[in-house]
């Protein structure tokens, strides 16, 4: 605008023609868009940014939480120890027992693992 408010478009028109006018117009419209257009992909930006970092936080809070890994663990054991017991035949129930101790010389084969697959849970 110039120093009475009006606008400089209304001037080219006057003193050049209106297909200058229309242009000035066009061209300002198209620079409006594209500052627009970086300043919402800099707000995009730093949303994605931010979230990534959240998320890598929050991994490394999980992963550095040994309360949770525990629970998680023995979670895992006593599922993997019933899917062998269920497994195990009468004779071999009677002669290696259920005791605890004896989680060490379980062996986890492609059958038992395709059982542990089915449960939800695994």
């Amino acid at each position: 605008a110039d120093k009475n408010g009006e606008p400089l478009w209304a001037h080219i028109v006057e003193d050049q023609s209106w297909l200058f006018g229309a242009l000035y117009c066009v061209l300002t419209m198209l620079m409006m868009f594209g500052l627009f257009n970086v300043i919402v992909a800099i707000f995009v930006e730093n949303v994605v940014t931010a979230s990534k970092t959240s998320e890598r936080l929050m991994k490394q809070q999980r992963l550095q939480d040994n309360e949770l890994f525990t629970h998680k663990m023995v979670d895992l054991v006593q599922m993997v120890w019933t899917a062998h017991d269920a497994h195990l035949s009468k004779q071999m129930r009677s002669s290696a027992g259920t005791h605890p101790n004896k989680i060490s010389q379980v062996e986890i084969t492609p059958l038992l693992f395709g059982h542990l697959k089915k449960d939800p849970q695994f």
